[in-house]
Protein backbone atom coordinates (compact mmCIF):
# COMPACT_ATOMS: atom_id res chain seq x y z
CA UNK A 1 0.00 0.00 0.00
CA UNK A 2 1.29 3.47 -0.83
CA UNK A 3 0.99 6.61 1.23
CA UNK A 4 -0.94 9.68 0.05
CA UNK A 5 2.41 11.45 -0.47
CA UNK A 6 3.67 8.63 -2.71
CA UNK A 7 0.41 8.64 -4.66
CA UNK A 8 0.67 12.42 -5.15
CA UNK A 9 4.29 12.11 -6.27
CA UNK A 10 3.38 9.35 -8.77
CA UNK A 11 0.46 11.39 -10.13
CA UNK A 12 2.67 14.46 -10.58
CA UNK A 13 5.39 12.37 -12.25
CA UNK A 14 2.91 10.76 -14.66
CA UNK A 15 1.47 14.15 -15.53
CA UNK A 16 4.96 15.44 -16.28
CA UNK A 17 5.90 12.44 -18.45
CA UNK A 18 2.73 12.90 -20.50
CA UNK A 19 3.53 16.58 -21.00
CA UNK A 20 7.12 15.74 -21.88
CA UNK A 21 5.95 13.26 -24.54
CA UNK A 22 3.65 15.90 -26.04
CA UNK A 23 6.45 18.48 -25.96
CA UNK A 24 8.84 16.17 -27.78
CA UNK A 25 6.26 15.49 -30.49
CA UNK A 26 5.49 19.18 -30.94
CA UNK A 27 9.17 20.11 -31.23
CA UNK A 28 9.70 17.37 -33.81
CA UNK A 29 6.61 18.43 -35.80
CA UNK A 30 6.72 22.20 -35.54
CA UNK A 31 10.19 23.16 -34.31
CA UNK A 32 11.23 24.47 -30.91
CA UNK A 33 10.14 28.07 -31.53
CA UNK A 34 6.60 27.34 -32.74
CA UNK A 35 3.84 28.71 -30.50
CA UNK A 36 2.50 25.21 -29.69
CA UNK A 37 5.97 24.00 -28.75
CA UNK A 38 6.63 27.04 -26.58
CA UNK A 39 3.28 26.67 -24.78
CA UNK A 40 3.86 22.95 -24.25
CA UNK A 41 7.36 23.62 -22.94
CA UNK A 42 5.84 25.97 -20.36
CA UNK A 43 3.30 23.32 -19.37
CA UNK A 44 5.94 20.60 -19.10
CA UNK A 45 8.23 22.91 -17.11
CA UNK A 46 5.43 23.74 -14.63
CA UNK A 47 4.58 20.07 -14.25
CA UNK A 48 8.24 19.14 -13.82
CA UNK A 49 8.74 21.70 -11.06
CA UNK A 50 5.55 20.49 -9.37
CA UNK A 51 6.71 16.87 -9.62
CA UNK A 52 10.11 17.76 -8.16
CA UNK A 53 8.47 19.64 -5.27
CA UNK A 54 6.08 16.77 -4.59
CA UNK A 55 8.94 14.24 -4.68
CA UNK A 56 10.99 16.11 -2.08
CA UNK A 57 14.77 16.22 -1.69
CA UNK A 58 15.45 13.21 -3.90
CA UNK A 59 13.66 14.78 -6.86
CA UNK A 60 12.02 12.94 -9.73
CA UNK A 61 13.64 9.83 -11.19
CA UNK A 62 12.47 8.56 -14.58
CA UNK A 63 13.86 5.24 -15.72
CA UNK A 64 13.18 2.51 -18.20
CA UNK A 65 13.31 -1.23 -18.33
CA UNK A 66 12.61 -2.53 -21.81
CA UNK A 67 9.13 -1.14 -22.60
CA UNK A 68 8.27 -0.22 -19.01
CA UNK A 69 8.62 3.34 -17.79
CA UNK A 70 9.70 3.59 -14.17
CA UNK A 71 8.83 6.59 -12.02
CA UNK A 72 10.96 6.65 -8.90
CA UNK A 73 11.61 2.96 -9.48
CA UNK A 74 7.93 2.02 -9.68
CA UNK A 75 6.73 0.53 -12.98
CA UNK A 76 3.89 2.40 -14.64
CA UNK A 77 0.94 0.88 -16.45
CA UNK A 78 1.90 2.98 -19.40
CA UNK A 79 0.13 4.11 -22.48
CA UNK A 80 1.67 3.44 -25.87
CA UNK A 81 3.41 6.84 -25.69
CA UNK A 82 5.00 5.97 -22.34
CA UNK A 83 6.05 2.55 -23.68
CA UNK A 84 7.67 4.10 -26.75
CA UNK A 85 9.48 6.64 -24.54
CA UNK A 86 10.70 3.78 -22.31
CA UNK A 87 11.89 1.85 -25.39
CA UNK A 88 13.76 4.92 -26.61
CA UNK A 89 15.52 5.36 -23.25
CA UNK A 90 16.35 1.67 -23.02
CA UNK A 91 17.55 1.46 -26.63
CA UNK A 92 19.81 4.48 -26.15
CA UNK A 93 21.41 2.94 -23.06
CA UNK A 94 19.86 5.42 -20.65
CA UNK A 95 19.07 3.89 -17.29
CA UNK A 96 17.47 6.96 -15.77
CA UNK A 97 17.08 10.70 -15.80
CA UNK A 98 16.98 12.41 -12.44
CA UNK A 99 15.56 15.88 -11.94
CA UNK A 100 16.62 17.07 -8.49
CA UNK A 101 15.56 20.26 -6.71
CA UNK A 102 17.38 23.13 -8.35
CA UNK A 103 16.97 21.80 -11.90
CA UNK A 104 17.04 24.88 -14.09
CA UNK A 105 14.89 25.73 -17.04
CA UNK A 106 17.85 25.91 -19.44
CA UNK A 107 18.97 22.36 -18.63
CA UNK A 108 15.43 21.07 -19.16
CA UNK A 109 15.27 22.91 -22.50
CA UNK A 110 18.59 21.36 -23.54
CA UNK A 111 17.40 17.88 -22.60
CA UNK A 112 14.04 18.25 -24.33
CA UNK A 113 15.68 19.50 -27.54
CA UNK A 114 18.16 16.60 -27.49
CA UNK A 115 15.28 14.13 -27.28
CA UNK A 116 13.11 15.92 -29.79
CA UNK A 117 15.73 16.23 -32.48
CA UNK A 118 16.80 12.61 -32.06
CA UNK A 119 13.32 11.43 -32.98
CA UNK A 120 12.66 7.77 -32.25
CA UNK A 121 16.17 6.62 -33.14
CA UNK A 122 18.25 5.45 -30.15
CA UNK A 123 21.57 6.05 -31.95
CA UNK A 124 20.54 9.63 -32.77
CA UNK A 125 19.52 10.13 -29.14
CA UNK A 126 22.95 8.98 -27.98
CA UNK A 127 24.57 11.50 -30.30
CA UNK A 128 22.18 14.31 -29.32
CA UNK A 129 22.74 13.72 -25.61
CA UNK A 130 26.47 13.57 -26.08
CA UNK A 131 26.42 16.92 -27.87
CA UNK A 132 23.85 18.60 -25.65
CA UNK A 133 24.61 17.45 -22.14
CA UNK A 134 28.09 18.72 -21.63
CA UNK A 135 27.08 20.27 -18.32
CA UNK A 136 28.99 20.73 -15.09
CA UNK A 137 28.67 17.67 -12.83
CA UNK A 138 27.20 19.88 -10.12
CA UNK A 139 23.96 20.37 -12.05
CA UNK A 140 20.89 18.78 -10.52
CA UNK A 141 19.84 17.19 -13.83
CA UNK A 142 21.48 13.79 -14.26
CA UNK A 143 21.35 11.27 -17.08
CA UNK A 144 22.51 7.90 -15.84
CA UNK A 145 23.68 5.05 -18.05
CA UNK A 146 22.44 1.49 -17.94
CA UNK A 147 26.01 0.31 -17.44
CA UNK A 148 28.99 2.04 -15.78
CA UNK A 149 30.95 1.81 -19.03
CA UNK A 150 28.09 3.21 -21.11
CA UNK A 151 29.83 6.33 -22.45
CA UNK A 152 33.00 4.64 -23.66
CA UNK A 153 31.11 1.64 -25.03
CA UNK A 154 28.73 3.72 -27.10
CA UNK A 155 30.83 6.70 -28.09
CA UNK A 156 34.44 5.63 -27.64
CA UNK A 157 35.21 8.62 -25.40
CA UNK A 158 33.37 10.20 -22.53
CA UNK A 159 32.64 13.90 -23.02
CA UNK A 160 34.35 16.08 -20.46
CA UNK A 161 32.19 17.65 -17.75
CA UNK A 162 29.20 15.57 -18.84
CA UNK A 163 26.37 15.51 -16.33
CA UNK A 164 26.20 11.76 -15.92
CA UNK A 165 27.09 9.58 -13.04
Amino acid sequence: MTSPDQDAAQAAARSFTRSLNILLKYVRLYGAEHVRSVEQFETAWRELTAAIETAGDSGLLIGASSETLLLDGIPTEGSSAEKSFAKLLDGAGIGSIQFRPGTVREDFATLSRAFAFAGNRPQALQESLRAALVLPRTRPLRVRPLLPNWWPRLWATKPTNCATS
